[in-house]
């Protein structure tokens, strides 16, 4: 059951509109992305220069006349495998390096396209396989369907090898994305037929489900971990799309459709999906997070991951690992007024152990949301900083996740959340120890 195959291509869910569910309220603007003389739109990757991929059709919704294409927000280029009668494009990296699947010479097929050469991606003794996402080391994810079981596979050298990997107890297991420091979200089947989400990172596997939801699907993530997908909430119900964190869930409707699937996420946070209009259209879209929120967040304590939460501390490409239970301090004041450019204040953490600090030096978003404690509890921080690690200083992008839970004797624990991008690849994430989180929207 491979997600973005040229069956799943072309599926549409006429169905009617549900009202939302009770999930997080981050607040996103959309746009629509069609190819120009396409009736049918799909956009399905995005990288971290607003790159966007996907397929189109021109004439009608069979898999067997799609074209991929390539767009910067400008202009439109096609690409189609060659003699092939149908090609998708599902996820680009920064290196303009293409993932895709074509149809159906004899069979449907993954492939890389580096802008010059396409390279088949063949799992041995497979039905079929796609090739669903792909990092900026190139390593690729996807599914391979055999007779009776569809698994998961990675490969880090363009096809020639694969690992292959299923959720445990499934025997339907499709990736459809990996970040940068290895962690691959996708989703599978249970025994009962029902469809999950998942994240794995490393060995480990954890299971997604959108509140209230009977089925989720999760599609791609980005550098800090936050994972997009669609859900559903009743028996053949309309599809909605959502973005999480790992702790909160956001759904995403664009205005007036009948159904929106999200399919890919940057690191600007930034989304690309596909919906289905009244009149049974189908259209990509890209969402953004609207301006920023009027308010102020403030906190500071330590967390000390103690192998419960996901992720712990992580130190990915200067190949250091902090230990669990070593305490990172944090300090930070953020406030954003309405006529304000950007927000402003300050933002300082300190990975003792793993001898990471990271101080912030300027801030581009604080949007405040509901969360897992209540209303306006959720606040993400995105911005740029110095994060000085084991190879050295640089500038880098940050992005901050926080919950005020109450005070620091609540039952539900304030949480902080911190990822870095770049030269020392960090993620860390516990619940606040002898602090506090506060915030206050205006």
């Amino acid at each position: 059951m491979m997600r973005r195959s040229f069956a799943g291509f072309v599926m549409l869910a006429l169905l009617i509109f549900a009202e939302p569910s009770a999930v997080g309220a981050l607040e996103y603007t959309f746009a629509t992305i069609d190819v120009p003389g396409a009736v049918y739109t799909s956009a399905f990757g995005i990288d971290d220069t607003d790159r966007v991929v996907g397929g189109f059709s021109s004439s009608s919704f069979s898999g067997f006349t799609q074209h991929g294409f390539l767009t910067d927000g400008t202009a439109f280029t096609q690409i189609d495998y060659p003699g092939s009668p149908g090609t998708v494009l599902v996820s680009i990296n920064i290196n303009s390096q293409i993932v895709g699947a074509r149809c159906c010479v004899p069979n449907e097929r993954g492939f890389l396209y580096d802008g010059t050469t396409f390279t088949d991606i063949i799992v041995p003794n497979t039905l079929n396989n796609n090739a669903g996402g792909l990092n900026t080391s190139g390593q690729i994810v996807g599914a391979a369907n055999y007779a009776s079981t569809t698994r998961g596979y990675l490969t880090v050298d363009r096809g020639a090898t694969f690992t292959q990997f299923d959720f445990p107890g499934s025997n339907d297991t499709d990736p459809g994305g990996i970040n940068d420091v290895g962690q691959i979200a996708g989703y599978f089947i249970d025994g009962a037929g029902v469809p999950h989400g998942f994240l794995k990172n490393g060995a480990t596997f954890t299971q997604i489900d959108a509140p209230g939801s009977n089925s989720t699907f999760a599609f791609g993530i980005n550098i800090f971990g936050h994972i997009v997908g669609r859900f559903t909430t009743t028996a053949g119900g309309p599809f909605h799309g959502f973005v999480t964190d790992g702790v909160t869930f956001t759904q995403l409707d664009v205005p007036g459709a009948l159904t929106t699937e999200a399919f890919g996420i940057n690191s600007a946070g930034k989304i690309v999906g596909r919906y289905t209009d009244r009149g049974g259209h189908v259209h990509g879209f890209l969402a953004e997070l609207t301006s920023n929120t009027p308010g102020k967040v403030t906190g500071g304590g330590y967390i000390q991951p103690d192998g419960t939460m996901t992720p712990a501390t992580l130190l990915i490409r200067s190949g250091v690992n902090a230990g669990v239970g070593d305490k990172a301090t944090f300090g930070f004041v953020v406030q954003f007024s309405a006529g304000d450019a950007n927000p402003a204040g300050n933002l300082q953490y300190n990975d003792h152990a793993a001898n990471v600090t990271i101080k912030a030096l300027s801030f581009t978003m604080l949007n405040i949301g509901d969360g897992v404690c209540g209303p306006n509890t959720h606040v993400t921080i995105q911005g740029s900083a110095t994060v000085t690690g084991p190879s050295g200083a640089s500038t880098q992008r940050f992005d901050v996740e926080v919950d005020d839970c109450g005070a620091p004797s609540s039952t539900a624990p304030d949480t902080f959340k911190i990822t870095t991008s770049g030269q020392t690849d960090y993620m860390a994430a516990g619940p606040v120890i002898a602090g506090n989180i506060t915030i206050r929207k205006q």
